[in-house]
């Protein structure tokens, strides 16, 4: 499987985590805890990833920059998300930044991505950038 498919999938069960906890943090606590440096911090929704110039295409850190949007736009209030249709509609976004990217990709190298990607010719921050705007539609 490609790994920017590794990126949406690891998002996804991160969020429902921080669902499920109301805990923002709760990935990167563990390393936090243990005071291993830069450890599990991209995996915060509470901290800033900036988005201009992202370009960590590993799949935990590829979409920081969407992690920090949604912390601060989108999982404000964890105890009502439980019982709302937020984790469909956030899978049927990911599903339509997945599709895109498949696109983009498919038009600049003619190949599919979703067998195989390699992550040095990945744009995280365009990535990023069409997935977080997918979000605000979507969300």
């Amino acid at each position: 499987m490609s790994l920017f498919i590794d990126a949406y999938r690891e998002l996804f069960a991160d969020i429902v985590a921080v669902v499920d906890t109301q805990d923002l943090d709760i990935m990167w606590k563990p390393a936090k805890e243990k005071e291993v440096e830069n450890a599990g911090e991209v995996r915060s929704f509470s901290l800033t990833h900036q988005l201009e110039g992202w370009d960590s295409p590993a799949p935990f850190y590829l979409l920081a920059p969407t992690r920090t949007y949604l912390g601060k736009h989108q999982l404000k209030n964890l105890a009502a998300l439980k019982d709302t249709d937020f984790l469909s509609k956030l899978l049927n976004a990911f599903i339509q930044g997945i599709d895109l990217t498949r696109e983009d990709f498919i038009k600049q190298y003619n190949e599919d991505p979703t067998k195989y990607i390699p992550m040095y010719e990945v744009n995280a921050e365009k990535i990023n950038r069409d997935l977080i705007n997918i979000l605000e539609r979507a969300l």
